[in-house]
């Protein structure tokens, strides 16, 4: 996607791009990359990219990145000549969000937004959310030998479920 903040005099004015609401209620974790390119056109005209998260279609968002100016700038120095292209991948940057505070909710929608301040062009390529699903916790059960008398070896038999990868003896 692309943000013409160089043709497009909306100082003030803030584009949006939303994605469908997504379920997390499975996740354990969650994280969000993207791909942007972004070359300041001077100090006065300055663009910034946020991403917003909402959990209640969107009558609510938390802003979770928030970068502008140089910050944002995937390319050293200013560029005033016209509308700023990326050229190669070296004019590229990969973002990464964590999105943790919202592994285990449902209807969770992300928004990508431009706040121009008639400056230059701004891309975002390559948006990717991934999450590892929340396991069922494990669930102890041993058994022990028939024998049990003061003095002598006990053997315990591990039977548990859900791929425990230590255990504590008390």
């Amino acid at each position: 996607m692309m943000f013409d903040n160089y043709n497009l005099d909306a100082a003030g004015a803030r584009d949006e791009m939303q994605t469908p609401k997504y379920d997390f209620s499975t996740y354990s974790s969650a994280q969000l990359t993207f791909d942007v390119a972004y070359r300041q056109y001077d100090n006065q005209y300055s663009d910034t990219l946020a991403v917003l998260v909402s959990t209640d279609c969107g009558q609510t968002f938390t802003q979770v990145y928030l970068k502008g100016g140089s910050t944002l700038s995937t390319v050293a120095g200013t560029y005033t000549a016209n509308t700023f292209v990326p050229s190669g991948n070296t004019q590229w940057r990969n973002e990464s969000v964590s999105l943790n505070a919202y592994a285990g909710q449902g209807n969770v929608m992300v928004v990508f937004q431009n706040r121009g301040r008639y400056g230059q062009a701004l891309y975002v390529d390559n948006i990717n959310i991934t999450g590892t699903a929340a396991g069922a916790p494990p669930t102890a059960l041993f058994t022990s030998s028939a024998t049990k008398c003061s003095g002598t070896a006990i053997q315990f038999t591990d039977g548990s479920t859900g791929s425990p990868t230590s255990w504590a003896w008390s």
